[in-house]
């Protein structure tokens, strides 16, 4: 792929088994998932025990599906919500390989809406490096992203910047036009050591004209 080079680290999964329990999106029902050690190789695995067949989903660009604000893996008619707050903790602690047990469609939402629960427990099963080396994308030259969308009555532009350096650094910036006391701007080299202190406790908002909807 072009502006893009490949780096080799030592893989990463977790220990042992561990659950994390939460509720649906819509606080109506209890969710669990589980959280279980895979072997080099295998990557980010969904699978959704409560479906005929167990079929299975792996986390992969391809499948990834936007919608609105959360992130949805999607494999014909097999689909796995909301994503982003577990994907985060298992990208955050630099975790490779890792099978994922569903009983519902929806990964559960914690009490408190962020990743936190999801990173408490993965570190706490214990995380071990593996006998097998993982592709890590290194930046060569600028990628952009942008999206504009309209909600309401408000614009919204999106970028996603990617650009050449010697590690991973995020810079965030958080500008709503028509509510400008809410810029924010956030910068941080991200280590798993980063990612838990810093970002893990960080939760999903919208604001009030986005509720009314």
């Amino acid at each position: 792929m072009k502006g893009i080079e490949i780096e080799m680290d030592n893989q990463k999964t977790i220990k042992q088994r561990v659950s994390v329990m939460g509720t649906s999106i819509a606080g109506e029902t209890d969710a669990k998932v589980t959280f279980s050690p895979a072997p080099p190789s295998t990557g980010i695995i969904f699978i959704r025990k409560d479906l005929p067949g167990c079929p299975k989903i792996k986390c992969s660009f391809e499948k990834a599906k936007v919608e609105y604000r959360w992130t949805s893996l999607v494999d014909g008619d097999v689909r796995i919500e909301h994503t982003e707050h577990a994907l985060a903790a298992i990208s955050g602690l630099g975790l490779d390989n890792v099978f994922i047990e569903l009983e519902q469609a929806s990964l559960p939402v914690t009490e408190d809406y962020s990743s936190k629960e999801f990173k408490r427990a993965l570190t706490g099963c214990g995380i071990v490096k593996q006998n097998a080396k993982k592709e890590i994308v290194k930046i060569l030259k600028p990628i952009v992203v942008y999206q504009r969308e309209s909600l309401a009555d408000m614009e919204y532009e999106k970028f996603l910047i990617a650009l050449p350096y010697h590690g991973f650094k995020l810079t965030y910036v958080l500008d709503y036009p028509n509510v400008p006391e809410f810029s924010q701007v956030a910068e941080m080299d991200i280590t798993p050591e980063i990612f838990a202190k810093e970002l893990a406790d960080a939760r999903s908002y919208i604001i009030e004209s986005e509720v009314e909807l």
